[in-house]
């Protein structure tokens, strides 16, 4: 129930700012893609010029060389710019969240849902594998994912020393998969936030009040 994301292709590799993202079947920017399992419009903006832009320390979570992640969701464009009062405010080029861009017609480039989706129930069984000290399911969880994430070839993760850091590869894996500034992850930075076992869960965005 998962893409491979070495099987996708930009439709317009020579301006990856305005392609729309294609996978074999023609069905991930729709609700019948087959990583939704139960679908519910969600916000598809954040992480765009005009609403925000993700932080150095999310954009550090991806390695550009392997994860098709990075190549997908995150494309340099023209930042926000307005005119005020004679003065021009330029934010220039900027490394923007493109997964829920609409870039053609109405399509948006990856489907997201408020709902579930086979890729998160993934992380969720790796995650209750971690926290009751089944490491080995957890990391295989993980790889699993990773296989259809990452460019063919990249060798899996390795088994880390100890269970807390089994957890963290667990719940980085869930900020690069889960989408950016959404309800799922702010119920992440909720739940966790009492935990203080998760380095790297407070997050920052810039945001433009409009």
């Amino acid at each position: 129930m998962l893409y491979d994301y070495n099987t996708l292709a930009l439709v317009n590799p020579a301006n990856p700012a305005a392609s729309q993202v294609n996978s074999p079947d023609s069905k991930i920017n729709l609700p019948t893609s087959r990583e939704i399992l139960f679908f519910r419009a969600s916000d598809s903006k954040s992480g765009r010029a005009g609403f925000s832009y993700p932080s150095d320390e999310y954009i550090a979570l991806f390695d550009p060389a392997t994860d098709l992640r990075y190549k997908y969701y995150l494309v340099t464009a023209p930042g926000y710019k307005t005119t005020y009062n004679g003065m021009t405010y330029d934010d220039g080029q900027r490394l923007q969240y493109f997964r829920g861009e609409t870039v053609s017609g109405t399509l948006a480039r990856f489907q997201m849902t408020a709902g579930f989706s086979f890729p998160e129930l993934l992380l969720m069984r790796a995650e209750g594998y971690a926290r009751t000290n089944r490491l080995a399911e957890a990391m295989a969880d993980v790889n699993l994912l990773r296989r259809y994430r990452m460019v063919t070839g990249t060798p899996d993760l390795a088994m880390p020393a100890g269970q807390d850091a089994v957890i963290q590869i667990v719940l980085d894996e869930r900020r690069r998969e889960l989408p950016l500034a959404h309800l799922k992850r702010f119920m992440d930075l909720k739940r966790l936030c009492l935990e203080a076992s998760s380095p790297g869960e407070n997050e920052h965005h810039t945001y433009h009040w409009r």
